[in-house]
């Protein structure tokens, strides 16, 4: 791999397996790699799904299923991960969502669960911040 090209992987749309080097959350040895789609039906043959719509903290695929299937996601599954329908859950450590028979549009929205406490805490020490700052204003 050459490392000189990894800050232009978002421009070229592609990920990167080292990007978690600096994290300490477990990464899936299930995740796939290449210029291949990033979201799957099982089992294969079940139906189909299409990428609509990708961020970092949202999904929004199309999912046409002939029966019940699991639409796996090559993303490391998270507890913060909420679907609009199904619940998400870890396939070998993958982003995984149960789904019944048909058609239908899914988005997996992805929030950390610390994050309201972030930004409660960050809200909190700005306004410390703020009469810190006016106290000692006055003081001098």
């Amino acid at each position: 791999m050459d490392y000189r090209l990894l800050p232009l992987f978002p421009q070229r749309g592609i990920g990167t397996p080292i990007c978690y080097g600096g994290f300490d959350w477990a990464v899936s040895g299930a995740l796939w790699f290449g210029p291949v789609a990033q979201q799957r039906i099982e089992p294969a043959g079940a139906g189909n799904v299409e990428l609509l719509r990708w961020s970092p903290s949202e999904l929004r695929l199309r999912a046409v299923l002939r029966g019940p299937a699991t639409l796996v996601v090559d993303q490391n599954f998270d507890p913060g991960w909420r679907a609009s329908q199904g619940t998400p859950r870890s396939l070998a450590g993958l982003l995984a969502v149960d789904l019944d028979a048909g058609e239908r549009e899914v988005t997996l929205t992805h929030r950390p669960e610390g994050l309201p406490v972030g930004i409660g805490l960050t809200i909190l020490g700005v306004a410390l911040s703020f009469f810190a700052l006016r106290f000692v204003g006055r003081r001098v």
